[in-house]
């Protein structure tokens, strides 16, 4: 289905602004590839568990227990990952798989911090 953003206007499964050209390297670098289709995995395992809950998806708290679970599994492998560091790229990874979900999603853009230089979003499917 789609991604829409809070006024219903439709968006691309990536984004327009110059970090999204480090996003696409990501997905297509051979280094990367093991790191992101476990984080592909991990949104998949996490969207389709609390699907039925119509909770609305923090992707900041999502990606700090997803990027969290991934270091745990095998901390020699993923220890360089950190929220801070790797938030982002998590961000443009969930953004990305729910625009392309068969599900309708819509999200809303924040700022989380007073100095408006971290951003998060929330997603959530639409109620009838």
């Amino acid at each position: 289905m789609a991604l829409y953003n809070i006024e219903s206007k439709k968006q691309n499964p990536t984004g327009t602004k110059e970090c999204w050209k480090n996003f696409d390297l990501f997905v297509r670098s051979e280094d990367h590839k093991e790191l992101y289709n476990t984080l592909i995995i991990e949104i998949s395992n996490y969207i389709d568990k609390y699907i039925e809950t119509k909770e609305v998806v923090d992707s900041n708290k999502l990606g700090s227990f997803i990027i969290n679970k991934i270091k745990q599994t095998d901390f020699e492998k993923y220890k360089f990952l950190s929220g801070t560091l790797h938030g982002g790229m998590f961000g443009m990874t969930l953004y990305n798989f729910l625009a392309n979900d068969h599900r309708d999603w819509y999200f809303l853009s924040r700022a989380i911090d007073r100095f408006d230089e971290k951003n998060g979003s929330q997603y959530f499917m639409k109620t009838e």
